[in-house]
């Protein structure tokens, strides 16, 4: 098996790899090493040694990369976060030391051959070992280069050690027989639940605050209320029209090269235009010569479009290469020789920045200006391109009780409405509850409240119905037979949940639920001990490093 392996591997294992290794290894050691981006001032280099491996080196960190990567494809573990992936690598590292530490041995061949059937990438949906899916696997990396050989042989030997490692320092789990029982009889109980319901749309509670009290919840929500800091800025419009005489004649090389490079946006605008009269005809061939003037129109319009972003680019430029102060003749005389003028924006905050008809980024790069530095570079529009000028940041601002009036009074109604609906919920399940001890059943007591009523035949938690909220479900487990819950307020209604019944099985100790909830609380436990252990030697091994 070893041998058939190495063979294949070292034939073809090549190429998969590479992607997933590129990301683990400028991870890992971007996260990890102190080296700064991708050139390194070797006279300043300090090596951090972990476990005999240094994190600042690319050059030692790679193989342990490569071998992660394949062990992470091997068990179908999929993970691409950076701190993620270098948390598993010092994780690995660790337990190799451990694992060399304490003398744990290389498995033979046959025992490797044994464990590779074992590995979840080669196993069919019914859990069995499939070799079409390893040679499958094994071709499919047929032309990486960068694959070491024999390095699946390695990877495996290590998976193994760490599995060893892993069970025998891990413990056998612990599990208490009570909260086994109580997690597979949770699993297995059946329940039967009514619902009743409340729309808080049609909820409508009468609200006539006095001027005091509107004026209390506007002084203790003042905040809510605050105008951000503003930007008072104007802009130039370089529209692309006004540069049209200066495109001149378009040779009729250029025409062709641009129907060319656009041929299909031509011709489907004038399919458009001209729709065939007879569909079963066929389609006759749009020439260039039935488009010309449409490509001559789009050309001239592209070019003058290019003359009004250098003119943009130009005037930019000047104003920084010149240092023209935004108020000075020359500033004023720049905007009369190119005659364009500025145009006022009405102020604006980061909030808003998106609905203003303008290039939103422009608006943003605002906030970064300064009377020193007063305009952005230019920023494509439709037709044209503008330039930002800056002229004023407007401090937060407070609005007047007066001014704000309309706002506080909704602001103030749709609160007392989710404070009000809150204690209708609260009496509602009082009446609910003095109802059923009356003997009534829980569906005439919510018609009789007039509330929505649903209810959901006998089910077990693996077979709840689809429209049954989870937040439904969680609440019945919490609850006894007959009870009711409290109003869950979810999304646009409040709900009552009424548990009508709740069989709880009897479960034998052989029961398969009850060994399968053993066995899981078991693993659970050993692995939170495991995870630990693994915690604490990449803590102890971690170098500290120097400034």
């Amino acid at each position: 098996m070893i041998s058939w392996i190495q063979h294949h591997l070292i034939r073809h294992g090549r190429w998969i790899f590479l992607t997933l290794l590129a990301v683990v290894i400028v991870a890992f050691v971007g996260t990890i090493g102190n080296t700064p981006g991708c050139t390194t001032n070797r006279s300043n280099y300090q090596a951090l040694d972990f476990y005999g491996y240094d994190l600042n080196s690319e050059r030692a960190m790679r193989p342990v990369g490569l071998r992660l990567s394949l062990s992470n494809q091997l068990n179908q573990v999929n993970n691409t976060d950076q701190q993620q992936l270098s948390n598993q690598m010092l994780a690995r590292i660790a337990m190799l030391h451990l694992a060399d530490t304490i003398g744990i041995p290389a498995p033979d061949p046959q025992i490797i051959g044994t464990y590779l059937q074992e590995k979840p990438i080669f196993l069919d949906p019914s859990g069995q070992f499939d070799r079409d899916r390893l040679t499958r696997f094994i071709d499919s990396v047929e032309t990486n280069p960068s694959l070491p050989e024999g390095i699946l042989v390695r990877v495996l030997e290590e998976d193994y050690r760490m599995q060893q490692i892993a069970e025998a320092l891990s413990g056998p789990g612990y599990a208490m027989n009570d909260d086994a029982r109580l997690q597979a009889q949770r699993y297995q109980t059946s329940y039967t639940l009514e619902t009743a319901s409340i729309d808080y749309a049609t909820f409508q509670p009468e609200t006539n605050p006095e001027d005091s009290e509107l004026q209390a919840y506007y002084n203790e929500n003042a905040t809510r209320y605050q105008i951000p800091e503003r930007i008072q800025a104007s802009y130039i419009h370089f529209k692309a029209d006004t540069y049209l005489p200066q495109v001149g004649t378009l040779k009729e090389d250029a025409l062709r090269e641009h129907f060319i490079a656009n041929r299909a946006r031509f011709v489907d605008a004038y399919e458009t235009a001209n729709p065939q009269t007879d569909p079963e005809a066929d389609k006759p061939i749009v020439k260039f010569q039935d488009v010309r003037e449409a490509v001559s129109v789009d050309l001239r319009q592209a070019q003058a479009l290019r003359l009004a972003n250098q003119v943009a680019q130009s005037f930019a430029y000047d104003q920084y290469n010149k240092s023209i102060p935004r108020e000075s003749a020359a500033f004023k005389d720049a905007l009369s020789s190119e005659g364009i003028s500025l145009n006022p924006i009405e102020p604006f905050s980061t909030l808003d920045s998106s609905n203003r008809g303008l290039p939103t980024p422009m608006l943003d790069a605002a906030f970064a200006l300064s009377e020193a530095r007063y305009f952005t570079d230019p920023y494509p529009m439709d037709d044209g391109f503008a330039v930002l000028i800056y002229q004023a940041r407007l401090p937060i601002e407070l609005p007047a009780f007066e001014v704000v009036t309309p706002q506080v009074k909704a602001d103030y109604a749709a609160e007392e409405k989710r404070r009000l609906f809150y204690e209708k919920g609260v009496a509602l399940k009082k009446e609910l509850e003095a109802q059923l001890a009356a003997g009534i059943s829980f569906a005439d007591a919510a018609t009789q409240l007039n509330l929505g009523i649903e209810s959901f035949e006998a089910f077990k938690l693996n077979e709840a119905p689809q429209n049954l909220n989870r937040a439904v479900l969680q609440s019945a487990i919490d609850l006894e037979t007959g009870a009711v819950s409290p109003m869950l307020q979810l999304g646009p209604s409040g709900l009552f949940v009424f548990v009508a019944d709740r069989e709880i099985p009897e479960l034998s100790a052989d029961d398969a639920t009850l060994q399968q909830a053993t066995g899981f609380l078991e693993y659970n436990s050993a692995m939170i001990r495991m995870n630990a252990l693994a915690s604490e030697l990449v803590e102890r091994g971690m170098p500290v490093q120097q400034n």
